[in-house]
């Protein structure tokens, strides 16, 4: 072996560059990542668009869509982007051979949870990036202020990672995986106001809404990117994201297996 190989942190790092082109490669992956939130965000906004974000803040309806497939990407990233295709790895024995090589599994998942983190931080910049420059209706925000927005959702993103990566290590097989995957995916992009509005719900509906964890996360990212909120204000719920994410991926990559 090399020095190059022996240095710490260069299997994680090759991991990383493997796992992003294969996460690139794979249709359902890059579908949900980057075609599904573009796809809705000019049908929706076709439809609804022109007029004032439901949520208030003083948003337009552009802003409340875009913030809102911004937090539903980081979801749909983590369930089919990373919990079904680890799944899907397994259970095909594409891991098995990885038990031989000499490093540990915490390497192949750090690299693992860092392309998908990677691959989110580069697409919500340029998500954010081409609309407020395209769309007319966007809400001026200064590249501090995007700044803080991105980070927060990628702490978010971390945690919803980290419970992915959790939930595959109960998962066996593939079909399981995509069954729970859509069950928790179709209930929180539908009744967590991401681009439909909650308060369309009953009220005794919405007031069970309007206490769950997407819906305040949502509505945190709009405080931000309204200017209502800064980076002292976010991050306490930052450091506790973060926290939180880290204990979730520790203990799974230590209780994950290389093969179902």
């Amino acid at each position: 072996m090399t020095e190059a190989t022996l240095r710490p942190g260069a299997i994680p790092l090759r991991f990383l560059k493997m796992e992003t082109f294969s996460y690139l490669s794979a249709p359902a992956a890059v579908f949900w990542t980057f075609v599904y939130p573009i796809a809705l965000f000019f049908i929706l906004n076709t439809i609804f668009g022109g007029g004032e974000s439901p949520s208030g803040m003083g948003l337009s309806y552009t802003d409340y869509l875009i913030t809102g497939l911004a937090v539903m990407t980081i979801l749909s990233t983590a369930l089919f982007g990373f919990a079904a295709v680890l799944v899907d790895m397994r259970a095909q024995q594409n891991l098995r051979n990885l038990a031989f090589m000499p490093f540990e599994k915490r390497q192949f998942y750090t690299g693992f949870v860092a392309s998908r983190m990677l691959i989110l931080a580069v697409f919500l910049t340029v998500f954010f990036a081409a609309f407020i420059l395209l769309a007319s209706d966007v809400t001026a925000v200064s590249t501090g202020q995007l700044a803080v927005v991105i980070a927060y959702l990628m702490s978010g993103a971390f945690v919803l990672i980290g419970v992915s990566l959790m939930l595959t290590t109960f998962i066996s097989k593939s079909a399981t995986a995509q069954a729970i995957a859509n069950i928790i995916n179709i209930p929180v992009i539908f009744m967590s106001d991401l681009f439909l509005p909650a308060a369309l719900f009953p009220e005794p509906l919405f007031s069970i809404i309007s206490h769950g964890p997407f819906y305040l996360f949502v509505n945190e990212v709009r405080g931000l990117f309204a200017g209502q909120a800064g980076l002292i204000d976010a991050l306490p719920a930052m450091g506790g994201m973060i926290a939180v994410g880290a204990v979730l991926v520790i203990w799974a990559g230590r209780r994950a297996k290389w093969s179902a």
